[in-house]
């Protein structure tokens, strides 16, 4: 059994992003593909025609992503409105997710609490819960995870 199966060695619809292919569909890698599909889908109004993230141009290109910038990004440490609100926001990410790092989640859990004064400001209205062994949309492999 590998990552990408459920508890039943079945291919998992959907994600097949750790290389495995399935009838009819090439092989595919999220670390390459999720880029590339947002690039495409994401940054302009209309649908990019190319979006090669392997000939990405880094001294020019990432500027035209100053509108789905203002739209997706979701990196503002601010969560004074939110706790003024009296809201609770629990974010949580599996150590085992290979589509999108953990410590992606944790860096932006950090900033938080230095924006917001400290652990003590902070842990009352928003906690990060890394799991260990989750994977984002399968079923894990002896563990008591499933997202089904």
């Amino acid at each position: 059994m590998s990552p990408a199966t459920n508890s039943r060695g079945e291919v998992r619809e959907g994600w097949n992003y750790y290389g495995i292919g399935q009838p009819g569909r090439p092989p595919r890698l999220a670390n390459r593909d999720l880029p590339g599909e947002f690039e495409r889908y994401f940054v302009d109004e209309k649908v990019r025609n190319v979006a090669d993230t392997a000939t990405f141009d880094f001294d020019h290109e990432p500027a035209t992503f100053a509108r789905s910038r203002r739209i997706y990004d979701a990196l503002s440490a601010d969560l004074g409105p939110l706790k003024s609100r009296g809201a609770k926001m629990l974010m949580w990410h599996g150590w085992a997710d290979s589509a999108i790092m953990a410590t992606s989640s944790i860096g932006y859990y950090e900033s938080v609490v230095k924006f917001m004064g400290g652990r003590k400001q902070t842990e009352d209205f928003f906690r990060l819960f890394p799991i260990p062994g989750f994977i984002m949309e399968a079923e894990v492999p002896d563990t008591p995870f499933s997202t089904r």
